[in-house]
């Protein structure tokens, strides 16, 4: 590496010491610290600071594994991060390929974390983009070194980003070079303020112009230093006015001319003297070399004999950083060694811990084991014992079912010696009113007269038989009704149109106060048991009697009550009216089975209602049916 190359790399060093505090610290101050430290996030940087101080693979390995395994069980995603970023910076010249593996996986997880992408994507960036290059995939390292400018938190840092990447090209990325140049002069355009541009613009300046003087484009070079020299001066940046006067040296000298360069040399060496001993030795002997150039053997044996005074300085520096070394990686050795008994003492111990956790489990199962055969025996028992009430009921419920059945059967028998009476006298009815009808010869007078008869008598039969069929239906297999939302108000209105007809014959007048509420119930059903009690009502009615329909409803429920001024129902009918089926005669002679009110109860009830009655002998009889109210 030149002079020249070397001086770009030091300005560049020291911006990033400049933008980057975080310097590397004495190794053992560290090490130190990392045994002190109760703050278990910053352990894990001072790891990562001790694994960069390393020059034994073994040991940078080993203390990067265990600042990753403390950011692991950390739980801190940050951190796991930030280690791998600092291993891959770690490796990427002597291994760029496990450094390429290792930022794709990064990269991989980036994308799906929003807040680490802005504070890890362009440093990765950057840096796949020189291991790319490292191993000639030029591609792919200008793709990446494009998407640092997307990817940089500001363009200050994209900037010194690409002037990095100039520092890696070698001599043949002639057109690699001058694109990320221009890129870099694009953004340079939008940095704020001032003086950061300014800073910005010397960086990028100062690569490009290195990369000339690589190159032996003197002039080239030389007119990109002037226009470092000029920004540097006007915004007062001291290390690039001195970087770039002893660059300008360098080219004076290169081009032979050698008293411009003695110049640029005398202004830059005591700045030089001050800030890197190695650079300013390397200004001496050239400048040493231009006096001998000039014939000045006087001056050139002075600046001859002073950096013979710098070498022999910094070769006494370099074999005191080498014996401190060698005692640092010794006592670092020792302690690696130290570090690596200490872990394995702990796995012994974890493992002993195991072993003796496995005992307890041991134990444990044991008597989990015992408890449970026990706790078995005993629900066994248990179980024996509620088998046996199990059955005493099982064998209570049979004969609760056997008495059931008797029941049903004996009202079964009942009501098909009622349904036959019932059914034949409505029946005789109709063949002797058809007889009469034949008999009296067809007119229209005589045919509404009859038919009227008629009719009234097949819908007494009608009722009877579909009480009949319903209550058979109910008995024999279970129907699930249909529940939808009903308007009580327009369902009532069409139901006392059906009975229009009866009403007329016994002049009852029907009082309609039905509101208009929304009820949940099965259309069908619903329809059955309004026409039961209706046709009770009318039955047991005397002429020009009065029934009254009306509703209220509660916060959940609706009640519609059904109220006629018939002749009642005793006490003692009342008590099994809805259980067993008592035939009654209307006022008028009318039949029934007496099953209606039954078969009304258990359809209620299917629809989530009740059904009330309440009666009196000679006043009346009020039915009050229940049914959810829709809300």
């Amino acid at each position: 590496m030149n002079f020249i190359r070397k001086t770009s790399l030091f300005l560049l060093l020291l911006l990033q010491i400049v933008y980057n505090s975080n310097a590397q610290q004495d190794v053992y101050a560290l090490l130190q610290k990392v045994e002190t430290t109760s703050n278990d996030s910053l352990k894990v940087h001072y790891l990562v600071d001790v694994a960069k101080a390393q020059r034994n693979k073994d040991s940078v390995s080993f203390y990067f594994d265990k600042a990753k395994k403390l950011a692991l069980l950390l739980g801190n995603t940050f951190l796991q991060v930030y280690v791998d970023e600092q291993l891959g910076y770690a490796i990427i010249v002597e291994n760029p390929h496990q450094t390429i593996r290792l930022f794709k996986k990064l990269e991989e997880r980036l994308e799906k974390e929003e807040y680490l992408k802005r504070k890890f994507a362009a440093g990765i960036c950057q840096a796949l983009s020189i291991a790319y290059h490292n191993i000639n995939k030029k591609k792919l390292s200008k793709i990446y070194a494009n998407k640092i400018i997307y990817n940089s938190n500001t363009l200050k840092d994209s900037i010194m980003g690409i002037a990095t990447i100039i520092n890696w090209l070698d001599t043949l990325d002639y057109d690699s070079c001058h694109f990320y140049f221009n890129l870099g002069l694009k953004l340079l355009s939008r940095v704020e303020p001032p003086k950061v541009k300014a800073r910005s613009q010397c960086d990028l300046l100062t690569n490009m112009g290195d990369y000339y003087i690589r190159t032996k484009k003197l002039k080239e070079a030389k007119t990109l230093y002037l226009q470092v020299l000029d920004v540097a001066r006007a915004y007062q940046i001291k290390i690039f006015e001195m970087g770039a006067i002893a660059s300008l040296g360098q080219i004076a000298a290169q081009l032979q001319q050698y008293e411009e360069a003695i110049k640029h040399f005398e202004q830059s060496l005591s700045f030089m003297k001050e800030v890197n001993r190695r650079i300013y030795f390397e200004e001496l002997e050239e400048a040493s070399e231009c006096y001998a150039k000039l014939d000045n053997y006087k001056n050139a044996y002075k600046y001859l004999v002073m950096s013979n005074e710098v070498k022999a300085e910094l070769e006494n520096i370099e074999k005191q950083k080498m014996i401190e070394q060698l005692e640092a990686e010794y006592e670092l050795n020792d302690k690696h060694e130290q570090l690596v008994a200490q872990e394995l003492a702990n796995k012994l111990k974890e493992e002993r811990l195991r072993v003796e956790k496995r005992e307890k489990y041991l134990l444990l199962g044991l008597f989990i084991i015992s408890l449970g055969l026990f706790a078995w025996a005993l629900l066994n028992y248990r179980n024996q014992r509620k088998l046996a009430v199990d059955l005493g009921k099982e064998k209570q419920k049979v004969e609760e079912q056997a008495t059931e059945l008797s029941r049903v059967n004996v009202m079964k028998d009942k009501l098909f010696a009622m349904i036959g009476h019932d059914l034949r006298s409505p029946i005789n009815s109709l063949v002797m009113l058809v007889g009469d009808w034949k008999g009296y010869g067809i007119n229209t007078v005589n045919s509404y007269k009859y038919m009227d008869k008629i009719l009234h008598k097949l819908e007494n039969v009608q009722l009877i038989l579909n009480n009949l069929l319903e209550w058979a239906t109910l008995h024999i297999k279970e129907i699930e009704p249909n529940i939808q939302v009903l308007n009580i108000e327009f369902f009532i209105k069409n139901m006392l149109n059906q009975f229009d007809t009866s009403f007329e014959e016994k002049k009852v007048v029907v009082l309609n106060k039905v509101n208009n509420l929304d009820i949940l119930a099965d259309e069908s059903q619903l329809q059955i048991i309004i026409r039961n009690i209706l046709s009770n009502a009318i039955k047991y009615s005397q002429e020009s009697g009065y029934i009254s329909i009306s509703t209220s409803k509660t916060e959940d429920n609706v009640c519609l009550s059904i109220r006629d001024t018939g002749v009642g129902i005793s006490e003692e009918k009342q008590k099994s009216i809805f259980d067993y089926p008592i035939p009654t005669v209307g006022t008028k002679g009318e039949k029934g089975t007496g099953i209606g009110l039954s078969l009304c109860r258990e359809l209620i009830i299917k629809n989530k209602g009740h059904i009330e009655l309440k009666s009196s002998v000679d006043k009346g009889t009020q039915v009050n049916i229940i049914l959810p109210l829709h809300k």
